[in-house]
């Protein structure tokens, strides 16, 4: 019996080797196929995300203190730290042991936020 991997291969190469194998191994291959697609995906928003804040960054994003995100939020430290620790902040993030925040983040997370279609009124 040839191995699971050798056969994902070999269907990569020449997708006519599925009709000469089981159910078995069909099931195998396609197991291994999910896995190296699902890896190949991982890696793949990695590399995207890296390119947007690499991006981000060459258009002028800048961090800022906690101190100045509270003042442009209109709320407390402790707040901010509280929803920060809840998730309710995505622009926010640790840099070493000092929290800080994306202002382009803020500004889109404020932007959705006040978005027409998402307003109760």
């Amino acid at each position: 019996m040839r191995s699971i991997n050798t056969l994902a291969a070999q269907a990569v190469e020449n997708p006519e080797v599925l009709a000469t194998l089981g159910e078995a191994e069909i099931r195998g291959v396609m197991g291994t196929l999910t896995l190296v697609a699902a890896a190949a995906h991982a890696r793949w928003l990695t590399v995207l995300e890296t390119e947007q804040a690499t991006k981000a960054r060459a258009a002028g994003d800048r961090l800022l203190s906690v101190k100045e995100l509270a003042s442009r939020l209109g709320c407390s430290k402790a707040t901010l730290t509280r929803g920060w620790k809840s998730g309710q902040y995505p622009f926010m993030l640790k840099n070493g042991g000092r929290l800080v925040g994306s202002a382009a983040g803020l500004e889109r997370w404020i932007k959705s936020r006040t978005d027409r279609k998402f307003s109760r009124n």
